[in-house]
């Protein structure tokens, strides 16, 4: 009788789901690698981890394939040896490895015309008992599913909520670039002197009469931008005059005061007339200027 059981591992590999089969062949071996089938047993099947089958060997048939033997090498057999080879089919799982795979050892006994007896596997050893125990060890690889991650600021961090956190981001910059939009076309739509307090408003005074009527010299400038530059150069915030035509914004610096604006009671040029008058016309706007000294 061969028996198989199989040993998950000394240290205890999980629960063993396996199933097979086990089966069970004898051949007697001639000199120069001839080989005759004797008999066969099984394949049988089994589950678990345990298996046995029993194995018949027929003298009548082995004399009768030594026969066999002699008839078409026209010598005799002389003395040869029976093998008894059991084969077991494993497949399944071990602790969540998979499990496939096969094992058949060969069992070897010595005949001759008087004697039947274990052989030993090596010339020191005495009486083949080494072969009614035969073992193999193998190993599995099982897959271990761990989440990924992924290194932010110096913290592992799980895909999944790197995702999470990217699609938040990504929230957040559309949100942030729509209201950039709005902040711009709310700007858009302003008036002059409401984008000015807007974005200076911090560095802006009110005043409630022009110091440019007193002052001995008056510069103009052409943008609020220019004066802005002028405000930071001499450190000195800028003087706001509202009135009724608008705005005007000053810079003061010592005895010269830096203008942008119309004053009080200046008139804007007027614009194009809906009459174009005669072909070849022209109209000129002049604009008084008066020396402040």
């Amino acid at each position: 009788t061969a028996r198989y059981r199989l040993h998950p591992g000394a240290t205890g590999a999980g629960a063993a789901d396996l199933s097979g089969t086990i089966g069970a062949s004898v051949d007697l071996l001639g000199p120069e690698g001839w080989t005759g089938h004797v008999t066969s047993t099984g394949p049988v099947a089994f589950t678990g981890t345990t298996a046995a089958i029993t194995v018949g060997i027929d003298f009548a048939r082995v004399t009768a394939v030594e026969h066999a033997f002699a008839q078409e090498t026209g010598v005799p057999l002389g003395p040869g040896n029976v093998v008894v080879t059991p084969t077991v089919r494993v497949r399944g799982s071990v602790g969540g490895a998979p499990v496939r795979t096969s094992y058949a050892p060969a069992l070897t006994f010595q005949l001759s015309s008087s004697e039947f007896s274990l052989a030993s596997a090596s010339p020191t050893a005495g009486g083949g008992g080494e072969q009614l125990d035969p073992s193999a060890s193998g190993s599995g690889d099982r897959l271990v599913e761990v989440p990924a991650t992924l290194p932010v600021l110096g913290i592992p961090l799980r895909v999944g909520a790197a995702r999470t956190l990217a699609l938040l981001g990504m929230l957040l910059s559309l949100v942030a670039g729509l209201a950039v939009l709005g902040w711009l076309e709310r700007r858009r739509r302003m008036d002059e002197p409401t984008r000015i307090r807007a974005s200076h408003g911090h560095s802006l005074v009110s005043v409630s009469s022009s110091p440019a009527l007193d002052a001995p010299l008056v510069v103009d400038v052409e943008t609020f931008g220019g004066l802005v530059r002028l405000a930071e150069r001499f450190d000195c915030v800028i003087l706001d005059l509202g009135h009724g035509a608008g705005h005007t914004y000053y810079v003061e610096c010592g005895a010269t005061v830096y203008r942008y604006g119309l004053e009080p009671g200046d008139e804007a040029l007027p614009g194009p007339s809906d009459d174009p008058g005669p072909p070849g016309d022209l109209t000129y706007h002049v604009k008084a200027l008066r020396s402040v000294s």
